[in-house]
């Protein structure tokens, strides 16, 4: 694991943006560094134009296929429509690769360069010490409240006002103001929480920036805003897919009266921070990174289908308990992390999961 109190580089980046980006006024107030004054706008991405995981916007291009079942499907690799062959192929190992698991001791390299963080932290130099230090945000008490009920079990959380729960505020606290509309939301915490146990507090901070404004697959924000729209189009999706390919338990959470809502909101919200077993955890999130938010579908399939014998003779109260609790080891009918998610990625979702954003996006218009 990475030094959490290494100082990050950064870069001067002037001239034009670089292409997908775009620049923006920062709502902060005219105070600002003695040696610099107020910073009055970012480089933030531009804004995605699909809002559908695995659909073209997404690129993640795993298991392309009609829908019908779990299948074998491809590498998952992020193939843009004018890459060149080379480059389709220097994609596709990567995702191999990726899919094997990152060392380690690389990941607080490596998860900042594969979402985007670290070019948003290059291109906005001074910003996360200007708006960590010099503003206040509205969101300070709900921050401080949740703090304890962040990973309150792991070892760099657990003591109050430590090293991990400062840094976690900080940067917690800093999004706040970078972002008014989106505020602070109790789930943020379990993404900023993962994020800080590999890189410091400013490469956590763009990193998180980059996966709610969309640097490479597309914004997470709608998951947090108010109403929650986003997190409403994944659940809609994830019911839809559970009913393609889980029929015998779909039916049964139907007549149970069990929905989404009741036990993977948090799936969405925390990226499975909540769910699965560390090493799981990172392995995933390794993906997630890659990939986008496709993984959580995928993943959260093949935790119903492992569970499924055992849910078909539940009822409600205890349905809920087990579909929403923490799982503490990978489902018993996979031997190893990478049984389970060399599994979890070959279900071939991403045509069924664009049919359904476009069910909803009809019935909301």
């Amino acid at each position: 694991m990475l030094d959490r109190d290494r100082v990050c580089t950064k870069t001067e980046i002037t001239g034009s943006l670089p292409p997908g980006t775009r620049r923006v006024p920062l709502a902060v107030s005219a105070g600002g560094p003695a040696n610099g004054g107020a910073v009055d706008s970012v480089v933030v991405p531009a804004a995605s134009s699909s809002p559908s995981p695995g659909g073209p916007a997404a690129g993640t291009g795993a298991g392309h296929g009609n829908g019908n079942g779990a299948s074998h499907g491809g590498t998952g690799a992020p193939v843009q429509k004018g890459d060149s062959g080379f480059i389709k192929e220097k994609k596709r190992r990567l995702c191999r690769r990726v899919r094997k698991g990152i060392p380690d001791e690389l990941r607080g390299i490596v998860w900042p360069l594969l979402s985007g963080g670290r070019q948003l932290l290059l291109q906005n130099p001074g910003v996360y010490d200007h708006l960590s230090l010099y503003e206040s945000s509205t969101s300070e008490l709900d921050i401080v409240r949740d703090l304890n009920r962040t990973f309150p079990g792991h070892v760099y959380y657990m003591q109050r006002h430590g090293p991990g729960q400062r840094s976690l505020y900080n940067v917690l606290k800093a999004y706040s103001v970078f972002d008014r509309s989106v505020g602070y939301v109790q789930g943020m915490g379990f993404i900023t929480g993962v994020l800080l146990l590999y890189m410091c507090e400013e490469d956590a901070f763009w990193t998180l920036v980059a996966l709610l404004k969309g640097a490479v697959h597309e914004p997470m924000e709608g998951v947090y805003q108010e109403g929650l729209p986003l997190l409403q189009r994944y659940l809609f999706q994830f019911d839809g897919l559970v009913t393609s390919f889980l029929p015998r338990l779909a039916r049964h959470l139907k007549e149970e009266h069990i929905v989404p809502t009741m036990y993977c909101s948090q799936w969405f919200i925390t990226v499975f921070s909540y769910t699965l077993p560390f090493e799981c955890l990172l392995r995933v999130w390794d993906i997630f990174l890659f990939e986008g938010m496709k993984v959580v579908f995928s993943v959260g399939l093949e935790l119903l289908q492992c569970e499924e014998e055992n849910l078909l003779q539940l009822n409600f109260e205890n349905l809920v308990q087990t579909l929403s609790g923490k799982r503490f080891d990978i489902p018993a009918c996979h031997k190893t992390v990478d049984d389970f998610l060399r599994k979890a990625m070959t279900w071939k979702i991403t045509k069924k999961l664009q049919e359904l954003g476009e069910a909803y996006d009809a019935a909301n218009e």
